[in-house]
C-alpha cells in the first residue's frame, strides 16, 4: 500500500515522459517502443548474424568462453543510448524496466522465453530449473555511489518473466577499475578488466547454466573476464543476455 501510494506522489511531483515523443506516463510509450529494431543473433567473436548467439565453429569458439551471447538492441541508437546512459547515469532505475520489456519482446521473438508442446515453460529449450541469472556485479563502492547495481537490476526483472532464479552472490567484483565507457580501445578495456572478479559460492552450481546479465555489451571484455573466472571455477556453460549491443 505505501509503494502505491509513494508512486502516485511521485508520479504527480516528477510525472514521467516518454524519451521519444514526450507522451507523459511512461519512459517509453508503445508506439515509441514499436519504432525500436531489434538486432539479430550474432556470433559474440566475429559479430556475424546467426539463428542463436553461438560463436562460429573453429577459430571464433576458440576466442571466447562464451556458449551464446544475445543482445535485443543497438546501442548505437540514439535512444537506446539516451536511456541506458539516464538508467545508469542519471541514476533512474525504473528505466530498468522499459529496457526489461524490450529484452523480453526480443527473447519472445526469438522463441528464447515460450512453453513447449506441452505448455510447460521453456528457456533455450531448456527447463528453466536448469539455469541461474548472474548479474555482472559492481565494486561496492560503485554500487554505493549509484544507489544500485543495473545488472542485478536487470537480472530481477528478468527472473519474474523467465521463472528463472536469480544469484547475485555468485560473482564479486573485487577491483574497482575504470570504467569501460572511459576506456578508448578494446586492447585497454579487456586489461582493465582483468583479474576485477572473483567467483564465491558455485559449488552447488556447477551442474546448471551460468546466464550473465548486463545492460550493454560493446567490446565483451566485462562480459568475457565474468565467462573466464566462472569456467575456471567449474561451470561448464556460460551464456549472456545483454539489453543492448554497442
Amino acid at each position: 500500500m505505501f509503494k502505491k501510494i509513494k508512486k502516485i506522489v511521485l508520479d504527480i511531483l516528477f510525472p514521467i515522459y516518454c524519451f521519444s515523443c514526450g507522451a507523459e506516463g511512461e519512459f517509453l510509450c508503445a508506439r515509441c517502443k514499436d519504432k525500436i529494431l531489434f538486432l539479430y543473433p550474432a556470433c559474440p567473436v566475429c559479430k556475424n548474424k546467426n539463428q542463436d548467439g553461438r560463436p562460429c565453429k573453429g577459430a571464433c569458439r576458440k576466442k571466447t568462453n562464451l556458449t551464446r551471447l544475445l543482445s535485443a538492441v543497438d546501442y548505437d541508437d540514439p535512444l537506446v543510448n539516451e536511456l541506458i546512459k539516464s538508467f545508469k547515469y542519471g541514476f533512474v532505475s525504473e528505466i530498468g524496466e522499459t529496457l526489461n520489456s524490450l529484452t523480453v519482446k526480443f527473447l519472445e521473438l526469438h522463441r528464447i522465453i515460450g512453453e513447449n508442446k506441452k505448455g510447460e515453460p521453456r528457456f533455450f529449450n531448456k527447463k528453466p530449473e536448469k539455469f541461474l541469472l548472474v548479474p555482472v556485479p559492481l565494486h561496492k563502492k560503485r554500487k554505493n555511489w549509484r544507489g544500485f547495481n543495473q545488472a542485478e537490476l536487470l537480472a530481477e526483472l528478468l527472473g519474474k518473466n523467465s521463472g528463472i532464479e536469480v544469484q547475485a552472490d555468485i560473482l564479486a567484483r573485487s577491483k574497482n577499475t575504470t570504467p569501460q565507457v572511459e576506456l578508448e580501445t578494446r586492447e585497454k578495456r579487456l586489461n582493465n578488466i582483468i583479474g576485477a572478479f572473483e567467483v564465491k559460492n558455485i559449488i552447488d552450481s556447477r551442474n546448471k547454466i551460468a546466464v550473465l546479465i548486463d545492460d550493454v555489451s560493446t567490446t565483451g571484455a566485462t562480459l568475457e573476464e565474468c565467462a573466464r573466472v566462472l569456467k575456471e571455477a567449474g561451470m561448464k556453460q556460460v551464456y549472456a543476455i545483454t539489453a543492448a549491443r554497442g
